[in-house]
Parts: structure tokens; sequence; C-alpha cells
């Protein structure tokens, strides 16, 4: 009979522990700057939605002033019926 036991495997050296936990530990960081990059995507996306957003009720608030006035200036010079 040898002298070691082959039904429980070897654990791994240390270094090699290591450097997995190592590997972990970079992933895991690598994972969180990646959630943060993509939060702040998202953030300046939703940004420029709204800003399109405002600019698009702005543009039709102004056209439909525009064409308020133009209707009261036709009434004031009665060229509307």
């Amino acid at each position: 009979m040898g002298g070691t036991d082959r039904t429980t495997p070897a654990k791994p050296p240390l270094h090699a522990r290591i450097e997995r936990t190592q590997l972990r530990l970079q992933v895991a960081a690598l994972e969180r700057a990646l959630e943060t990059s993509e939060r702040r995507r998202q953030t300046v996306i939703d940004r420029y939605e709204h800003l399109l957003a405002e600019r698009e009720a702005s543009a039709d608030e102004s056209s439909a002033s525009t064409a308020r006035s133009g209707s009261s200036l036709k009434r004031l010079l009665g060229l509307s019926h």
C-alpha cells in the first residue's frame, strides 16, 4: 500500500489559491466598474431624451403660438371669415 490516498483530491498549492482569489477579486471589481459605467451611460441617455422631449415640446408650443398669433392678426385685419 502506497503513502497517498487517491480518493481525496489534493488541495491546490497556496500560490494557486492566492492567484485564484486575486482573479476573483479582479473580476468582482471589473463587474462593479461595468455596472457603474452602465448606470452613468443610462443617465446620460435619459438626460438626452429628456432634453429632446423638452425641445420638441418647446418647438410645438412655439409653432402653436405662431399659428394663434397669425389667426389673431387675420381676424384683426378682417381677413378671416
